[in-house]
């Protein structure tokens, strides 16, 4: 589906009434439309809330409307640029922004010893010893609306969600548990 400001107005003016649609369902869905608001912004719409607005200037706004469900997500992640995910019911955007430390132990496949039925040990290669650690981190979101530049994600920090206030990189640290 189209992903971008321009697709969405080329999309409501093949609208019954032409370059004057202003609202039009997205497929044949009653409850997804696409909204060309007042102030010039495209937004995206699941019911009642607007889920991703594309503004003029080429940010982005996502926001759940306090609807945290599966659904939104989905929407958010079928129209907007960024993903979306949850994991043990927090939700985080699809930009991943570090990994945690490492956590190099004795492999739990092969016990440690590089060999399993007579062959290197496929999750250790052979070594007896495997990473646990260094997974990836994504940025967390509280849902509330959230306005970024996706061609510039690197501007988005974790204290961008306003759920939260870190001044400093140690202070991003401790809030992740890094330290």
């Amino acid at each position: 589906m189209v992903r971008d400001r321009a697709g969405w107005v080329q999309y409501l003016r093949q609208g019954r009434r032409g370059s004057m649609t202003h609202d039009r369902p997205i497929g044949n869905s009653s409850i997804q439309r696409v909204v060309r608001r007042d102030d010039g912004d495209i937004g995206l719409r699941l019911h009642s809330t607007y889920c991703v607005t594309l503004h003029a200037d080429g940010t982005v706004t996502y926001n759940t409307g306090g609807w945290n469900t599966s659904t939104t997500r989905a929407f958010i992640n079928e129209h907007g640029p960024v993903r979306v995910h949850k994991v043990k019911g927090a939700l985080y955007l699809g930009h991943q922004i570090g990994t945690t430390p490492p956590r190099v132990q004795r492999c739990r496949r092969c016990k440690g010893s590089g060999q399993t039925y007579g062959a290197d040990c496929y999750q250790c290669n052979g070594y007896g010893t495997y990473d646990y650690g260094s997974q990836p981190m994504y940025l967390p979101w509280d849902g509330s609306p959230l306005r970024f530049d996706p061609s510039n994600l690197s501007t988005l920090t974790p204290c961008s969600c306003g759920s939260h206030r870190c001044e400093t990189q140690a202070e991003v640290a401790a809030w992740f548990g890094w330290s």
